[in-house]
């Protein structure tokens, strides 16, 4: 579904000056399109410029959001989502507070993350390709594709998953790497799955576990580059990332991968690959100019190459497993979504 930009904006003001009953009519109005399954959109209906993934406050999810600031695309799944905890706000006073709060803070994010966006040069729509699954990780180059089962849209993102915790950045240190939580680190159900085949429903609970200690790793980088400190800390703790993310390399290589599930692996190692080789780049660069920030580097090749490496494992999943259950989709999805750089 395509929110306006007038209604997000709306929402957020009425938000912060407290006018409870104008936030929650606001927000049914937002949400009372039915959420028809329909293709992902390439770009913006008003301007063509292409969408940019913003991840919600909130559960893990993610939209589209125009540049220009004309609006914002969510999902079929993403507005279920909303629609599910909007819903249940009557069982409980303060849960129902609670929830409208969370509600309009994930669309406050993208009202915000859309007003603050720099304006640039509009570029033509691309070219929508098909993926027979649910819809792959974000597509560096913009590009979009066919997702009845997408919870979340495919294009440039600035920032990583919003995780939950209360890390001080600033705190980062050799002997302070703490674990990240984050919304999508869910699990597979591992006896409600439908990846039946128990070798490949054992890789792919492996994987996951090692994928979160990556998610970890980059989002402490991230923490890292996102404060100012000294040129010779930057070089120090990728250090640390280097060392810790390495490790998680030579253990993700030492996996048993079911033959017909080697084409992933092999991406998901090589995107591994390609998100050291940036994160070292991004500290040179951050030591010459420590105004840099990742959004100068979203053109960088080595993000591009991580991003399309975990487009096609997805792509190749959606293949393999065109049935898949919710939540063995989500789990899978998400640890992709938080495990890639942009």
């Amino acid at each position: 579904m395509w929110v306006e930009q007038t209604g997000l904006t709306e929402i957020d003001a009425k938000l912060r000056y407290g006018a409870t009953a104008e936030v929650d009519r606001l927000l049914r109005e937002v949400l009372a399109a039915p959420a028809v399954p329909s293709t992902v959109p390439v770009c913006c209906p008003t301007c063509r410029r292409d969408l940019v993934r913003q991840s919600l406050a909130i559960a893990g999810l993610y939209g589209s959001a125009c540049p220009e600031g004309h609006g914002a695309w969510l999902s079929p799944e993403v507005a279920e989502s909303l629609r599910m905890l909007v819903g249940h706000r009557a069982a409980d006073g303060r849960r129902h507070r609670l929830v409208v709060l969370g509600v309009l803070a994930g669309l406050s994010l993208i009202a915000l993350t859309i007003m603050s966006w720099p304006r640039g040069p509009s570029t033509p729509p691309r070219v929508v390709r098909d993926a027979p699954g649910a819809p792959a990780p974000e597509a560096v180059d913009r590009m979009t594709v066919d997702a009845p089962r997408a919870p979340a849209e495919k294009s440039i993102v600035p920032t990583a998953p919003t995780t939950m915790d209360r890390v001080d950045n600033a705190r980062l240190s050799e002997s302070y790497w703490p674990e990240r939580p984050w919304p999508g680190a869910r699990p597979i159900p591992l006896k409600e799955s439908r990846i039946d085949v128990h070798d490949e429903l054992l890789y792919f609970d492996q994987l996951l576990g090692l994928l979160e200690v990556g998610i970890t790793n980059r989002l402490n980088m991230e923490g890292v580059l996102a404060v100012g400190r000294p040129s010779a800390r930057y070089t120090a703790l990728f250090e640390v990332y280097r060392e810790r993310q390495e490790d998680m390399l030579q253990r993700l290589h030492a996996l048993t991968v079911p033959d017909r599930l080697q084409p992933i692996h092999e991406q998901i190692v090589r995107a591994t690959e390609r998100q050291i080789a940036f994160y070292g780049d991004f500290t040179r660069t951050k030591v010459k100019d420590p105004t840099t920030d990742l959004r100068r580097l979203l053109a960088h090749p080595a993000v591009r190459e991580q991003n399309q490496a975990l487009l096609s494992a997805w792509t190749r999943i959606g293949q393999l497993y065109p049935g898949l259950d919710t939540p063995t989709h989500e789990a899978i999805y998400y640890h992709l979504c938080g495990f890639d750089t942009i």
